[in-house]
């Protein structure tokens, strides 16, 4: 203790109260100050200007007695070393004493200058001693209780850390943290939400984390719709919306009268405070935390010690963003290169990528299908071991792929199921330092066809042009012989008078020239000629009527006379009589003499009848030791003529029946057919008619072709 002291006697004994002050005088101790009052009510007044360092109290006082003095004082002067005074000898009540705080308990009746300096001094000493820890408590306190603090930041951030990483749903991380912030400012509810920009720049609030406040049906309708896909906030007239425009906290402790609040729906609950906390990464704002009805309210305190959690919400908030820009960008990737695998994969073309080695990259689906070997067999391995052509063609294909050269190689032939395929294969080279090249094989084998089919066409329409020149030629002499014939027969008959003039001016007899030509069967000469340049008039008639090109046009057509005219023009069918002897085939007609007029292209009928009856008539040349028949029959069937062509050759398998109308496919040795026939026959009753075409057959049973034509043209125009 140093310096002089100021003392507060509490004395209702005058005596008592000159006795003690002589002692101070004649102590040790330096007095500055003595103020004695006699009363308890006195003394509390004094302590309310005067700071004594020690109160020297009597227990025994007017107003107050015992224990109940000592609390009275404390409690005014919190701190403040007492040292009673009393004559009782009491111990029990010293004893009470110093549990209420006194420093020292001295008798009256003992007291000295030097005991009642040594009482003072370690009063004063004890209770600057007991301040001082009381001081160093309250420091460790506040210190256990930062610490405390700071720890349940670092828990919440860490927590925040630890579910952004193992959860990447944005509505279950906020929600864990909004919890954490309530529950640490001791807040009622709030929200957390990012501050985003519409497409106009105007900022709004998307809320993935909302405490439930919903107080009426319409509200927890509202919530439950909204709480999986986020609340979204664009009316900023508000008081968090003051947070964005002025960029800002907003602290409310009295929102009803804050100019900035704009009041809340009718039935909300109270709203007692708000705390609005702008969430930044760097100097961008990217977020906002709302917290309500704290008790006492928010301040600035407050604010500064959430602000740690409010950084790491900030960060997060962004690198959920990136995270997401990412996630979003890697399934553009990912969409992307399967849309472009579904496109190599839908092309009918073999797409293969290789590196400069020639081991493969990329194997599309169109490779999968024409070597049998699926992607994950075929990458990083040799092309040239993937691809079943020759030796020689491989060394072409891959000798542009290690020259990394573009270079095309056509119509490369493969043998696939007995069947004979072609190839076109082009090498791409890639720009890069890679040197990869993609290496395309279309299957052209239908084109060829196809190309084959146009050749053979124009060759048929070449025929028919000369057809009809030789059928035009015909015609006149034809004319000129039946004309003359029919003259010669007119000059010899006796009906005529002028023939029996002129024969009578001349002595001759007409009737003896009759009589002669009969006996020496001249007239059944002449009628044979006749006949025979009729018959060969009608051939000419149908071979122009079969090579006049279709106007494609519809006509109502008579079927049975034109299977009668395609029997005509087989017969004269130089092939058939030479080879087939067509003459010797038993042709059975079974016609529906009913049959109605069928819309159709006459051309093109006869010319797919004639195809049916050319086959028929060649398969037949290997009975020639039997009968050879063929059977036509006509009928009506569900709205559709029938034309049947049935023969009782040695009939087809089921394997060859299955692929009759395919083009270019047929069972005659090479150089014997094209191929082509039925496959142009089909086509014409199923395209260009929408009719049907169908065979039935089996080994040693013959074979039926069927054809149905809709009696009904849908969509023609019939003339």
């Amino acid at each position: 203790m140093e310096g002089p002291l100021d003392i507060l006697l509490v004395e209702d004994n005058p005596g008592d109260a000159r006795l003690i002050q002589e002692l101070l005088n004649e102590s040790d101790l330096e007095l500055r100050e003595l103020v004695n009052t006699e009363r308890l009510d006195a003394a509390l007044g004094q302590l309310e200007s005067f700071k004594p360092h020690v109160v020297l109290l009597d227990l025994s006082l007017p107003d107050s007695q015992g224990v109940e003095t000592i609390r009275r004082i404390r409690e005014s002067a919190r701190g403040l070393p007492i040292v009673v005074l009393t004559g009782l000898t009491d111990q029990s009540l010293a004893l009470m004493g110093v549990q209420e705080g006194v420093q020292d308990y001295l008798m009256k009746g003992d007291l000295s200058p030097g005991l009642l300096s040594r009482a003072i001094h370690y009063a004063v000493d004890r209770n600057s001693a007991e301040q001082a820890l009381r001081e160093r408590k309250s420091e460790v306190d506040r210190l256990a209780d930062n610490l405390a603090a700071k720890n349940r930041l670092f828990k919440i951030i860490g927590n925040l850390q630890s579910q952004f990483i193992r959860e990447p749903d944005p509505f279950i991380m906020f929600d864990i943290l909004l919890v954490d912030i309530i529950e640490l400012t001791s807040s009622e509810f709030g929200f957390i939400g990012d501050v985003l920009q519409d497409e106009e720049g105007h900022d709004y609030v998307k809320c993935y984390a909302f405490s439930n406040i919903a107080w009426n049906d319409e509200t927890r309708r509202f919530y439950e719709e909204h709480k999986s896909t986020g609340f979204v906030f664009r009316d900023l007239n508000n008081l968090f919306g003051h947070v964005i425009t002025d960029h800002k906290p907003v602290i409310a402790n009295d929102p009803e009268k804050d100019t900035r609040s704009k009041g809340i729906p009718p039935g909300h609950p109270r709203l007692t405070a708000f705390l609005g906390v702008p969430v930044y990464y760097g100097e961008r704002l990217v977020g906002l935390i709302g917290l309500a009805n704290r008790p006492g309210g928010y301040d600035e305190e407050l604010l500064s010690y959430i602000q740690p959690v409010v950084d790491a919400c900030g960060q997060i908030i962004v690198a959920r963003w990136e995270r997401d820009a990412r996630i979003e960008a890697q399934q553009e990737l990912s969409d992307t290169r399967k849309y472009l695998q579904d496109i190599i994969d839908s092309m009918p073309s073999v797409l293969v990528a290789v590196d400069c080695n020639g081991d493969v990259t990329q194997w599309n689906q169109g490779a999968e299908t024409f070597s049998g070997i699926d992607a994950e067999m075929a990458l990083g391995r040799s092309l040239e071991e993937l691809l079943s052509f020759s030796p020689d063609q491989l060394l072409g294909i891959m000798g542009a792929v290690r020259a990394h050269r573009l270079e095309s190689f056509k119509q490369i032939s493969r043998r696939e199921e007995s069947e004979q395929h072609y190839y076109d294969v082009i090498v791409y080279p890639l720009s890069g330092p890679a040197e990869e090249s993609v290496v395309r094989i279309d299957d052209v084998t239908e084109r060829m066809r196809m190309e084959l089919m146009m050749v053979q066409s124009e060759k048929m329409m070449s025929v028919g042009g000369l057809a009809a020149g030789m059928a035009h030629e015909l015609n006149n002499p034809l004319g000129g012989i039946l004309q003359g014939l029919q003259n010669i027969r007119r000059r010899l008959s006796t009906d005529l008078e002028k023939n029996e003039q002129v024969a009578g001016e001349l002595g001759f007899d007409l009737r003896l020239a009759q009589s002669y030509m009969e006996k020496r069967g001249i007239s059944d000469f002449m009628d044979g000629v006749i006949d025979s340049s009729k018959r060969a008039a009608d051939i000419v008639s149908n071979m122009l009527v079969f090579s006049r090109k279709p106007s494609g046009e519809f006509h109502l057509v008579q079927i049975n006379q034109l299977i009668d005219q395609a029997v005509d023009l087989a017969a004269m069918d130089y092939d058939l009589k030479k080879k087939h002897d067509f003459r010797d085939i038993d042709i059975v007609r079974d016609y529906d003499m009913e049959l109605p007029l069928v819309p159709c292209i006459g051309p093109e009928i006869q010319q797919v009848l004639l195809n049916l009856l050319r086959n028929s008539a060649q398969v037949l040349s290997t009975k020639r030791e039997q009968s050879r028949t063929i059977t036509l029959r006509t009928y009506t069937e569900d709205g559709s003529a029938c034309i049947e062509v049935t023969d009782d050759g040695p009939g087809m398998a089921q394997e060859t029946c299955k692929r009759v109308f395919e083009p270019f496919f047929t069972t005659k040795p090479p150089g014997q057919g094209t191929g082509l026939g039925l496959s142009v026959s089909y086509f014409i009753v199923t395209q260009e008619h929408g009719g049907e075409m169908s065979v039935e057959s089996a080994p040693g049973e013959g074979a039926r072709f069927i054809i149905r034509l809709p009696l009904k043209a849908e969509g023609r125009s019939v003339s």
